[in-house]
C-alpha cells in the first residue's frame, strides 16, 4: 500500500520469505511499535479518566472562585436545558449535566479534528503525528494544572480534544505494521 507521502506499506500480499535475515528484525520492530502504541493509549486513558472523580469538586470550586463569568454563562444555559428536559433541580443533577458538557465538549473536538490527523498523517507520517499529539495532551494537562480560573480549564480541555487524535492514528499504526493475518491481535 502507497500512501499519499508516498510511503510504502507492506499490505500483505507480498511474499514474505520466513527464514530471511530481516524477518526477526520486522518482528521484533513491529512489536516494539505494538507496546509503544498501546503503552501511550494506556498513559492517555489513564490521564483521561483522572479528571471524572475530581470533577465534581472542580465544579465547586470554580462556582465560588470563577473571575472570568464563563461559569455563570455555561451553569446558565445548563439550567435553561435542565429545565428543557424537565430533569429535577438540585445541585447534583447540575453538576452531572455541567460535567456532561464538558465531556462533550472535549469528545466533540476529538470527533472533529481525528479525520483531519489522520490525513495529516498520511501526508507527514504517523510517528511525527502521534508525537504531536502526545504533546497537545500533556499541554493540556498541564494547563490544567496549573489553571487558576474556569476560562484557563476550559482552555485546557480544547487543547486536549483537539489533541486527542491519537486514539484513531493508534489504530493506523498498527495496520500499517501488521500482516492482515496478525491485525487482530494489535487491534
Amino acid at each position: 500500500m502507497t500512501t499519499r507521502s508516498g510511503k510504502v506499506f507492506n499490505d500483505g500480499k507480498a511474499d514474505i520469505n520466513m527464514n530471511s535475515p530481516g524477518k526477526n528484525g520486522r518482528a521484533e520492530k513491529s512489536d516494539r511499535i505494538f507496546y509503544i502504541v498501546f503503552a501511550s493509549l494506556v498513559l492517555d486513558l489513564l490521564a483521561f479518566t483522572v479528571i471524572l472523580p475530581l470533577l465534581p469538586g472542580l465544579l465547586d470550586h470554580y462556582s465560588q472562585n470563577d473571575s472570568s463569568g464563563l461559569y455563570n454563562v455555561l451553569k446558565n444555559s445548563v439550567s435553561g436545558f435542565r429545565s428543557l428536559v424537565g430533569a429535577p433541580d438540585n445541585a447534583r443533577w447540575n453538576s452531572v449535566l455541567f460535567g456532561g458538557v464538558i465531556g462533550s465538549l472535549f469528545s466533540l473536538l476529538q470527533f472533529l479534528t481525528s479525520p483531519i490527523i489522520g490525513a495529516a498523517s498520511d501526508v507527514y507520517g504517523r510517528r511525527p503525528l502521534m508525537i504531536l499529539c502526545m504533546i497537545g495532551i500533556a499541554t493540556s494537562y498541564l494547563i490544567w494544572a496549573v489553571s487558576n480560573s474556569f476560562l484557563t480549564f476550559v482552555i485546557a480541555r480544547i487543547v486536549g480534544g483537539i489533541s486527542k487524535g491519537n486514539v484513531s492514528l493508534s489504530t493506523a499504526i498498527v495496520t500499517d505494521v501488521s500482516s492482515p493475518q496478525k491485525r487482530g491481535k494489535g487491534m
